[in-house]
């Protein structure tokens, strides 16, 4: 009977440490995050080091982050069908700095009569979360399937965390209709989320993103910032105003069609022994894709 009951705790013991490394806490993450750790950011199967790696993830890369755990690691979106695999990332890079850092929202405002409806799902069916007075300001996370875009809305959010506020979607129209969207851009770039592959973690891009959601923005350089990105050789987003001006004296220094950062990133995928999930293919010309190492 003793040797039964030390069998049940030991048991108990490695469930709950299982369930520890495993399971996400409630503490909200923000959305996207960019790797910021050189040359690259080794996804694992579980919150620890010692976890067998997944797949290389190169700096630059924008990710899409499903859940934070305690342990200051985070778990990754993957496509469908991997047959329950996971993916996680620590938060630090082991030397006190960070390894990936999350991604600024872009401003938009609601314009029209109405108001501007936002859904609980990306889809016309789904029920309406809330809508937006005009004038009302709402912050843009991303663009899904080039459809709909995905909004933090409203002012309650935890102290000090401002992606902790409702999520909802707002549908982009038509590109003819874009005109008459109903919100108008007023900073900061939108990342747009490539689709959804089995077997890949879930990345995004700035230049997947059409120009005409920035249509009418009220962002006076917002071409220019555009251009900027298109022809940078280095990682760009909206967590500083110096970002573009720095990526423009990158760009004079370095050629805009240099590949070579691509093919390194083909070579480390393809090296990299026991890889189980995979990155999508990523076009050449986009800051964050463009330099791996």
């Amino acid at each position: 009977k003793k040797n039964a009951m030390a069998i049940a705790a030991v048991v108990a013991r490695t469930e709950e440490r299982s369930v520890t490394t495993r399971t996400p806490t409630t503490d909200v993450a923000p959305a996207l995050w960019r790797v910021v750790a050189q040359p690259v950011l080794v996804a694992r199967e579980d919150p620890t080091e010692e976890s067998k790696p997944v797949c290389p993830i190169p700096e630059g890369t924008i990710i899409e982050v499903s859940g934070r755990a305690a342990s200051g690691w985070l778990q990754l979106r993957v496509g469908s069908a991997v047959g329950g695999r996971r993916a996680w990332i620590s938060e630090g890079d082991g030397a006190g700095g960070p390894a990936a850092v999350p991604l600024l929202p872009a401003l938009f405002e609601a314009n029209c009569d109405g108001g501007l409806q936002v859904k609980g799902e990306p889809s016309e069916a789904a029920a309406t979360s809330c809508t937006l007075r005009p004038g009302q300001v709402f912050d843009v996370i991303c663009l899904e399937r080039q459809e709909w875009l995905r909004v933090y809305h409203g002012g309650a959010s935890h102290a000090g965390r401002w992606w902790s506020r409702a999520v909802g979607w707002v549908q982009v129209p038509p590109a003819n209709g874009l005109a008459g969207q109903g919100f108008t851009h007023l900073r900061g770039l939108v990342p747009a989320l490539a689709a959804d592959k089995g077997g890949s973690i879930r990345v995004a891009s700035y230049l997947s993103t059409p120009r005409d959601l920035y249509a009418r923005s009220r962002d006076a350089s917002i071409e220019l910032s555009l251009d900027t990105l298109a022809n940078s050789v280095r990682p760009i987003d909206n967590s500083s105003a110096g970002s573009f001006s720095r990526a423009v004296e990158s760009t004079r220094a370095k050629a805009a069609n240099d590949t070579s950062g691509s093919r390194a990133l083909d070579d480390l995928l393809s090296s990299e022994e026991g890889s189980s999930l995979a990155l999508p293919s990523l076009r050449i010309g986009s800051s964050e894709e463009k330099r791996p190492a």
